[in-house]
């Protein structure tokens, strides 16, 4: 995954078989503030249209939060992953400088 609307190439992340991308897109309604390229020349992808999924979660609430505390989960340990590069490579800037 890269970064959007910069001027150069910034890998953000790397994605493979069952993760999922444009969670942030979905739960604020917004863009992507990223975009996946693949590696591969043949990638097979699930699209689900978040507006229907919305509309599935309103007639089943249950549902609705299972999906939403499993991206929780997703997120954080996303979270946890770049806190720990970002620890990385500043402990690495820091044995150079």
């Amino acid at each position: 995954m890269e970064l959007a609307a910069t001027s150069s190439r910034v890998i953000v992340a790397s994605l493979g078989p069952e993760d999922i991308c444009g969670d942030i897109a979905f739960l604020d309604n917004g863009r992507a503030t990223a975009a996946v390229v693949a590696k591969d020349s043949e990638v097979e992808v699930d699209e689900i249209n978040s507006r229907e999924l919305r509309e599935v979660f309103e007639a089943f609430p249950r549902l609705a939060s299972r999906f939403y505390l499993s991206l929780a989960v997703i997120l954080a340990q996303r979270l946890k992953d770049t806190s720990r590069e970002l620890a990385r490579e500043m402990a690495l800037r820091d044995r150079r400088g």
